[in-house]
């Protein structure tokens, strides 16, 4: 029986800075198996699939690890896990594969929301993914789940669904701009929409954080590069990218096999774009 020699990583976009601690974390698991490691847009996905059996078909991998684009449905990620190889999804929807590996997205929400109201925050929105985005509804469900354990108020005003690119920021931002006040705080469910929600708040004339502060999701050094210095939720993409290896050539995983990425759990990198707020009874 021939040894696994490569694997191929399909994810929405490899120059992106806040996957790299995940192919860190592949590259790693995959150099102590010595195989090698094949990059590749999930964006193709959306243009068809016969381009990922050909590779499969032709050995010229073994496994697959796919992150599918927002705009996936759940029938095509399904038809990707039929492939003739191993495939493990990761970061997506648990019930759309046999092979799954999600973040702990609602921990990381509810993590950001109390770190708001531990500095006296009791006014905070949020600036969402698109709808139907499985991540982004994770992030969604954990941020309202800790505004009602703390007893704070649920503002739709405040709830944006824009997406999660900088432009998406940005316009999450014009529509808080527009509500009858600003809350004190915002939690943006991704670093590159916070880059462009901070933006278009300059824009504005709106100073952060001394009338809104800002902590978004994934820490990457970007958010140490703008001012103010962006507060984060670091998500451990590395531990990610390692598991999901690990399962890939894992002997007789179960089918229905689920595991949560939750060590180490999400964790709050705090930075100048929050302010403490007075303490009031």
């Amino acid at each position: 029986m021939r040894l696994p020699s490569a694997l191929t990583l399909v994810m929405p976009d490899a120059t992106n800075s806040v996957h790299s601690e995940l192919v860190r974390g592949v590259e790693s698991a995959a150099r102590e198996r010595e195989l090698a490691v094949m990059l590749a847009s999930s964006e193709r996905i959306n243009e068809g699939r016969e381009w990922l059996r050909r590779i499969v078909r032709e050995g010229r991998t073994d496994g697959v690890i796919f992150q599918p684009p927002p705009d996936l449905g759940s029938a095509a990620v399904r038809s990707v896990t039929e492939l003739p190889a191993p495939v493990v999804v990761i970061n997506w929807d648990e019930e759309s594969a046999e092979r799954t590996i999600v973040f702990d997205d609602a921990a990381g929400a509810e993590a950001a929301v109390r770190h708001l109201a531990e500095r006296g925050h009791r006014d905070v929105g949020f600036a969402g993914a698109t709808p139907g985005h499985a991540p982004g509804a994770r992030r969604l469900q954990g941020f309202e789940t800790a505004l009602g354990d703390l007893g704070l108020a649920r503002r739709p005003a405040w709830i944006t669904h824009e997406g999660l690119t900088s432009e998406d920021g940005r316009s999450a931002a014009r529509q808080l701009l527009r509500a009858p006040r600003l809350p004190t705080a915002v939690v943006v469910a991704n670093i590159n929409a916070a880059l462009g929600f901070l933006a278009e708040m300059h824009a504005n004339d709106v100073e952060v954080p001394a009338q809104l502060s800002i902590i978004a999701f994934h820490d990457v050094w970007l958010a140490d590069a703008t001012w103010p210095p962006l507060t984060t939720v670091r998500m451990p993409f590395h531990e990610m990218g390692v598991a999901a290896v690990d399962m890939l050539f894992a002997d007789g995983s179960p089918a229905g096999y689920h595991i949560k990425v939750k060590r180490p759990r999400p964790i709050i990198v705090s930075r100048q774009s929050v302010k403490v707020l007075p303490c009031h009874p």
